[in-house]
């Protein structure tokens, strides 16, 4: 298995598990994580590891991804502009 499919691999994975626990399709939990690690790429080699607790400790969330995303009130947000807003870099 190459590297890129290690990855994918573990996405899935742990999308599908955290999906079956807290009721969420996992495919949305997917975009969730992909999002986060191809923003943060130095997260990637802990995730491969440690999976689920990158989303636990909070390091995976929303705010650090690259990927528009629905807040509870209906807005898409953006990111990039919700971290400029914070007065955070990335």
């Amino acid at each position: 298995m190459t590297d890129a499919e290690l990855i994918l691999r573990k996405i899935a994975d742990v999308a599908n598990t955290v999906g079956f626990h807290s009721g969420e399709p996992g495919i949305e939990i997917a975009g969730h994580i992909l999002s986060s690690l191809v923003t943060n790429p130095e997260n990637i080699e802990r995730f491969l590891v440690e999976g689920t607790e990158l989303l636990h400790d909070r390091t995976i969330n929303f705010e650090n991804g690259s990927l528009t995303y629905r807040a509870m009130n209906g807005e898409i947000i953006f990111p990039g502009e919700r971290r400029k807003g914070k007065g955070q870099v990335q």
